[in-house]
């Protein structure tokens, strides 16, 4: 039999994948990054406050920045990406699909959608995004996948 040696990798030498996590870096990039994906003014961010019911975040023990979950939620109605790839900025994507679809459920996003209607673009394509969770809801349930 045949023995072969499996060079061992330098320890300086970072892989090449890493977790989402180590992407972060210090706090400065970290606000960078998150600014540079905002995609509601604080003029239109107050008029979407307004329209959202009271005590945000009441459910969940970090319930966490009304704002970041919003912006979470366009940003993935404008890139039509898959919800793990959601930034790291925004939090765990995991989350925020959860409370997507509650808010989905309590018809919150039809009042969002209302709100932005000086952005048309982002209206149409929250409201493609709710619509297509809510039918993908609508057909699990006929088929008897959930309760």
């Amino acid at each position: 039999m045949k023995t072969v040696e499996v060079a061992r990798p330098d320890a300086t030498v970072r892989p090449q994948w890493t977790f989402r996590i180590d992407d972060i870096g210090d706090k400065a990039t970290f606000e960078a990054n998150w600014r540079s994906r905002q995609r509601l003014s604080d003029a239109q961010w107050k008029k979407v406050l307004s329209v959202l019911p009271g005590r945000i975040g009441v459910r969940a023990s970090n319930g966490g920045n009304a704002r970041r979950f919003v912006e979470a939620v366009l940003w993935m109605a404008h890139t039509r990406a898959y919800w793990s790839d959601i930034p790291v900025e925004y939090g765990a994507w995991h989350a925020i699909y959860i409370r997507f679809g509650r808010w989905a459920h309590e018809d919150v996003w039809g009042d969002v959608v209302k709100a932005l209607e000086d952005q048309p673009k982002t209206q149409a394509l929250l409201g493609a995004l709710v619509e297509k969770y809510q039918a993908s809801y609508r057909i699990q349930r006929l088929r008897g996948k959930m309760k």
